[in-house]
């Protein structure tokens, strides 16, 4: 335990305290200087973004600008959604027409070659075992609803076995029981 003694005579004991009072009032005069000085800087640094801001908002708003620039936009979206659209509407389900085109082929006929072309026409080239068994692939591709126009060169029927054919016809592509 430690015990002082105050030996200091009284007058010296008031002018002590009355010290520590003013430096205490000095240091609080200052912190509320510092604090003052940092409101007056935060409320002027608002004050004059509020007034850029406030000029911003008093221009003029050009809404007839921009209409016809969204109207651009829109039109040109349109546009391209039409042309999704026309794609989509002319898709062929080419493995539904060769399922069909090739099952349509007898047992003893060996198709070499299918191609369609962009006008609509189809050559169908091949060997068959017999002429019999072209005669019965034209029969049996002639029933099919997007084969029409089945035609073949004469020499296709001048030879009775190994009878190398070309076939020619005409595809239509509304009649594949899809869409066009």
């Amino acid at each position: 335990m430690r015990i002082s003694l105050n030996l200091l005579p009284p007058e010296k004991k008031r002018n002590l305290r009355q010290g520590f009072i003013i430096a205490f009032a000095q240091s609080m005069t200052l912190y509320v200087f510092i604090i003052v000085l940092v409101l007056t800087g935060t409320i002027i640094s608002v004050r004059m973004m509020m007034n850029n801001n406030f000029e911003a908002l008093n221009q003029p708003v050009s809404e007839a600008d921009q209409y016809p620039a969204s109207s651009n936009e829109i039109k040109q979206l349109n546009f391209y959604l039409q042309r999704v659209d026309s794609y989509a509407t002319r898709f062929t389900a080419w493995s539904e027409v060769l399922k069909s085109v090739l099952s349509a082929v007898p047992k003893d006929v060996h198709v070499q070659k299918l191609s369609f072309a962009t006008d609509g026409g189809v050559r169908l080239t091949g060997e068959a075992a017999t002429r019999d068994d072209l005669l019965a692939l034209k029969n049996a591709l002639s029933t099919l609803p997007f084969l029409s126009d089945i035609s073949s060169p004469l020499s296709n029927l001048l030879q009775k076995k190994n009878v190398l054919f070309e076939l020619t016809m005409r595809y239509s592509p509304a009649k594949t029981g899809g869409k066009k």
